[in-house]
């Protein structure tokens, strides 16, 4: 048994004087605050991811730092990956089913961190209740029925849960 737990960044921001492109765009208040209560409560749900795999942009960079601050990752379990920004659905699992492979003890709990809009169809169409809308720091949790990500699919893969900020405020 696998677990999949994909999280699309804290909510970012627009307006800053930082950012001189897409990438480089930082969390804003309302992300800075909702990243730190996500981590609470994925360990309140008994989450340990064992591997993090996480886009180059500032923005995911900053949602993973808060998960680490709060104790949800080890900072050694992390993987900046320049793939995952802006990555494809498609894209997003073969970094999953390639990281696994390469590890000498393969996680059997896999955290992604990324962009829409490609998280959030990989959720959707893992799902067979179909996540839908994935705003800024939702997380959809998924348990898998194989022993290796490269058999990830629709009849193996079950929602355990779909979380956002707003709905558990």
């Amino acid at each position: 048994m696998l677990n999949l737990t994909l999280v699309r960044h804290a909510k970012s921001s627009w307006n800053s004087s930082n950012a001189s492109t897409d990438h480089d765009r930082p969390l804003n208040n309302r992300g800075l605050a909702d990243a730190p209560f996500i981590a609470k409560t994925l360990i309140e749900r008994g989450l340990s991811p064992k591997r993090c795999l996480v886009s180059s942009a500032t923005r995911t960079q900053e949602t993973v730092a808060a998960f680490i601050e709060a104790g949800l990752v080890s900072k050694s379990n992390v993987h900046f990956d320049q793939t995952l920004y802006l990555a494809s659905p498609d894209t997003i699992l073969n970094v999953v089913q390639e990281d696994f492979l390469t590890q000498k003890k393969p996680p059997q709990h896999v955290m992604v961190i990324a962009h829409n809009p490609g998280i959030e169809i990989l959720a959707d169409n893992l799902s067979a209740f179909k996540t839908g809308p994935m705003p800024t720091c939702a997380v959809a949790h998924f348990s898998i029925d194989a022993n290796d990500f490269a058999l990830i699919n629709t009849a193996n893969a079950h929602l355990e849960f779909f979380i956002t900020p707003k709905a558990l405020r």
